[in-house]
């Protein structure tokens, strides 16, 4: 599963619940998750994977 297919209600590693995704950055996406078992909320920011890839010179 990669990030960027991350949706509403999805579990990520069997610890974060995604709860909302905010697609609004132009840099990248940030998810709205529940950790699981601190059952609290937290942001997770990721950048945009054609920004994060390797670029040749």
């Amino acid at each position: 599963m990669t990030v960027e297919s991350w949706k509403r209600g999805d579990v990520v590693l069997g610890l974060y619940e995604v709860l909302h995704v905010l697609d609004g950055g132009g840099m990248g996406l940030v998810h709205r998750v529940r950790h699981r078992e601190w059952n609290t909320d937290l942001a997770i920011k990721v950048p945009r994977s054609e920004l994060a890839a390797a670029r040749s010179p």
